[in-house]
């Protein structure tokens, strides 16, 4: 009688630590597997943060202003040149639009630019005058192009001024000297 009580319960038993130990070893496999992913991901955002630093280190040595907005117009992104230009820090430009950054008319006329180069998913290049934090006159040749995602959508907008005035001023010296 015994055996006929203990016999079950020991199968039973056995089917249970069985269990048990494939669920264990399951769990193992699925932790290394975890594990790994993670150390991978870890490794990846390691990776993205040393590009990101060197993009922004880049970004920041060129002398040229360079500036980003996201299609609603919002300033995402700066170089130290744009933001020394417009005496102010990246972090009071980003998160901002023209409209407060900007007189009305200029504001405007960026916001139109932008408008229809992101409608029109074109650059732009002109050449306008434009007051420094120093209130000098200086003369940039801007050039605007559209950042896109995988499918060619706009995303907003990369700007890049070049400062031209001692160019402009050497043409109107040479133009001055051709006619003497």
């Amino acid at each position: 009688i015994i055996t006929l009580i203990l016999l079950p319960f020991l199968i039973i038993l056995i089917v249970i630590l069985f269990w048990s130990w494939t669920l264990r070893k399951k769990v193992a496999e699925k932790t290394a597997e975890l594990q790994k992913e993670l150390n991978e991901r870890k490794k990846t955002e390691q990776q993205l943060l040393h590009e990101k630093s060197l993009l922004n280190s880049m970004i920041n040595t060129i002398p040229d202003l360079i500036f980003f907005k996201n299609k609603e117009g919002i300033y995402i992104g700066c170089n130290e040149a744009f933001s020394k230009f417009n005496n102010m820090k990246p972090e009071d430009i980003i998160g901002r639009n023209d409209l407060s950054i900007f007189s009305g008319s200029k504001a405007k006329e960026y916001y139109e630019t932008d408008s229809n180069i992101i409608k029109n998913n074109q650059l732009y290049r002109m050449e306008s005058w434009e007051v420094n934090a120093h209130g000098e006159r200086v003369l940039l040749d801007t050039l605007k192009v559209p950042y896109t995602d995988e499918d060619g959508k706009p995303l907003g907008i990369v700007g890049v001024c070049h400062d031209i005035t001692n160019r402009y001023q050497t043409e109107i010296d040479l133009k001055k000297a051709k006619e003497r």
